[in-house]
């Protein structure tokens, strides 16, 4: 998956763009943003291993299986796993989200995400760390931009066409003028 789209998915559910950075960072060490990954060899015996672009594991995999089956949603689906990620982040793990607001940066919110919401058993900072660095130049893709954003392009796009009917987009609907 490209690194914008989650990066943009993040941004658009209220993440500053600083911390979303971060998160895409571990995401990247979690699960090369694969979000239908499983975890091939699961450290814990018995386990089923992580699963999606968080790895969630034992719990919170549980917990998150039945927030995609409230949903109606497959597991794979991005939507649904950076809905959970905000959920947690509003609710079970809501430490973790005080922590990041506290980040000045992509490098340190990924320390914190990792410290505080993943809590892996071998953390491999260097890493998460280099992936900041890596994805703290990276702005949303703008196919993940929010509906304003999307609007306005439409509306510059429509405008370079002058030989046909241009529509005008609202929030809402799209409207013939």
């Amino acid at each position: 998956m490209d690194p914008q789209t989650i990066l943009g998915g993040l941004v658009q559910r209220g993440i500053p763009l600083h911390i979303a950075q971060g998160m895409v960072a571990n995401m990247m060490a979690e699960s090369r943003l694969d979000p239908g990954i499983n975890e091939i060899a699961p450290l814990v015996p018995g386990s089923r291993g992580g699963y999606g672009l968080n790895q969630w594991t034992g719990p919170r995999r549980v917990q998150f299986e039945q927030f995609a089956q409230s949903r109606g949603s497959a597991l794979d689906d991005v939507n649904t796993q950076l809905d959970f990620t905000l959920w947690e982040l509003q609710n079970t793990e809501r430490g973790a989200w005080n922590a990041l607001q506290g980040a000045q940066d992509p490098r340190e919110a990924a320390r914190i995400y990792s410290e505080r919401f993943l809590r892996p058993g071998i953390p491999h900072m260097d890493r998460r760390l280099a992936y900041a660095d890596q994805v703290a130049g990276m702005q949303p893709n703008a196919f993940a931009a929010p509906q304003q954003d999307r609007v306005a392009q439409f509306n510059a796009l429509a405008s370079m066409i002058p030989q046909y009917e241009t529509p005008q987009v609202n929030a809402f609907r799209i409207e013939r003028v």
